[in-house]
């Protein structure tokens, strides 16, 4: 039985021997080329890229490796091949930037040019009438269909009141339709919406006019109250002719400002009449007008490529 553990170990050796190695994954080998390429070797950065490219099918990861193959030709003065490179990335990932990557601004004035050459096509419909926004910008009304350069944007649908009653976060892919049909929440067509019940106003300056209309009264029925109680004296049987000359002064200054007080009674009266009326009118809080709300729903989202 010993005389055959020798042959078995050759036959594990050779076994081993002629495995063949473990396939490096595109990811590794995107991670040596970027390496490369921070030594300066950009000849091995390439054989390491162009490897990379042939060990996957994932956009995102092909997106990545195109756009250092694009970088790594700009920095060769291969302007023709990288403009290739990235028109070939951005169509793998349109979101893909040189962010962070510390490049000449001749290669980042070259990648956006590209960019700004590639373009998708936005269709949006929606279950009613509204205003389309695109980034902030009004680019027609719904139904739309328009041309945008590939890449992030913010679509919005808003009323006719300006209110947005849609808003999402898209990506336009090169040479690719992306359909939006958004739903609009809202009341029923035929139905015209409840305004909310509005609070009950303070009549603050109607119940200031109505309280000094009171005050006057008071004062003026007083002051007449004892402008006659002071008369009646005057004319009492008995009065002395010295008391009664004393008495003639008083009587007339009363009567007038009872006179006066009741003038101002009647005319503070009329004011807070006037006022209950004008304070009332509005029957929305703060003057602001009620708009019925619409709510919002997401909507779907497809995109295909150009037919």
């Amino acid at each position: 039985m010993q005389s055959h553990r020798p042959a078995l170990c050759l036959l594990a050796i050779a076994v081993l021997a002629g495995r063949p190695a473990r396939a490096q994954s595109a990811a590794d080998l995107l991670q040596q080329a970027i390496e490369q390429h921070q030594n300066a070797r950009f000849e091995q950065s390439l054989e390491l890229l162009n490897r990379a490219l042939s060990a996957t099918t994932d956009p995102t990861l092909l997106g990545r490796i195109q756009l250092y193959l694009g970088v790594t030709h700009a920095i060769m003065d291969n302007e023709a091949q990288a403009r290739l490179d990235f028109r070939a990335a951005l169509t793998s990932d349109p979101a893909l930037t040189l962010d962070g990557l510390g490049l000449k601004r001749s290669i980042e004035e070259l990648f956006r040019e590209v960019r700004q050459q590639m373009h998708g096509e936005l269709v949006v419909k929606a279950n009613r009438p509204g205003l389309v926004f695109v980034d902030g910008k009004w680019v027609g009304k719904v139904p739309l269909k328009v041309r945008l350069t590939i890449g992030p944007h913010v679509v919005e649908v808003r009323g006719s009141d300006g209110k947005p009653r849609y808003s999402s976060k898209v990506m336009v892919a090169a040479d690719h339709r992306l359909t939006i049909v958004a739903k609009l929440g809202g009341v029923s067509p035929g139905r015209r919406p409840r305004p909310p019940r509005a609070a009950p106003r303070r009549r603050l300056w109607t119940w200031v006019a109505a309280g000094g209309a009171a005050a006057a009264l008071g004062v003026a029925i007083g002051l007449g109250a004892s402008a006659d109680a002071n008369n009646s004296e005057y004319w009492a049987d008995g009065t002395r002719p010295e008391r009664g000359a004393e008495l003639e002064d008083p009587i007339r200054s009363k009567a007038l400002g009872a006179n006066v007080m009741f003038g101002v009674a009647g005319a503070l009266a009329v004011t807070s009449v006037l006022l209950f009326f004008l304070e009332g009118r509005s029957s929305r809080p703060d003057g602001q007008a009620w708009v019925a709300p619409l709510g919002q729903a997401p909507g779907a989202m497809v995109s295909v490529p150009f037919p």
